[in-house]
């Protein structure tokens, strides 16, 4: 699903990646890179958090690059969105 909206997660040019297993704190990580980050992809994943995922978290970092640090970081759940303020303000989110 993220590989239609950001790009591709192997190959030459990767544009994200993902913690295929929930860890056993209910939580999965993704890290994508700053150009190919969507406003879009946060209802994707937040609609992927039903069921029996629902109690569920999802960790979205952003880097600039495969090198460097996470400059900004969201976490999603079904019923809670908290975005750190350099991402609202990077890409004008009204949290």
């Amino acid at each position: 699903m993220l590989e239609r909206t950001v790009g591709p997660e192997e190959g030459e040019k990767p544009m994200h990646s993902q913690n295929w297993d929930w860890n056993d704190d209910r939580c999965r990580g993704v890290t994508i890179l700053t150009p190919a980050f969507k406003l879009e992809v946060i209802p994707m994943l937040r609609g992927l958090l039903v069921g029996e995922f629902a109690d569920f978290r999802i960790i979205v970092q952003l880097v600039d690059d495969w090198g460097s640090d996470a400059w900004g970081c969201m976490s999603l759940t079904a019923t809670e969105l908290a975005i750190q303020k350099n991402v609202a303000q990077a890409y004008a989110i009204a949290a």
